[in-house]
């Protein structure tokens, strides 16, 4: 049987002063859109939501094993998670947890937002 590796989505590239090198323990870093790939302003947030959703169907995103990560621009990561969570009643999320410096993986459930608790 073929072990399965978890993938961490980066929404999108973060500032420098952000380190998300610790997320890389839970698996290889990706980049929803990365510095080449132009994408459209999240303040149109059906448009933003809607390539979201197209580019993680084209990187083969898979809700029961990867990772959202959330990092970078609240704003950013808010939409996205949101278009997401239209699409999948399940997913994993990465969560920073600062007074333990370390990243946690939650599983997010729209219908039970306890879960993240």
């Amino acid at each position: 049987m073929s072990e399965t590796r978890i993938r961490v989505f980066v929404i999108e590239p973060v500032r420098a002063q952000i380190d998300i090198s610790k997320a890389d323990k839970f698996g290889s870093i990706e980049y929803v859109f990365g510095p080449k790939i132009r994408r459209c302003s999240v303040f149109n947030h059906e448009k933003f939501g809607n390539a979201v959703l197209q580019r993680l169907v084209t990187l083969n995103f898979n809700h029961k094993v990867d990772c959202i990560c959330v990092a970078g621009s609240m704003l950013t990561v808010t939409v996205a998670l949101v278009a997401i969570s239209q699409v999948y009643d399940e997913f994993n999320v990465l969560l920073f947890n600062a007074p333990n410096d370390v990243y946690v993986i939650k599983r997010f459930n729209r219908l039970n937002w306890n879960a993240l608790l």
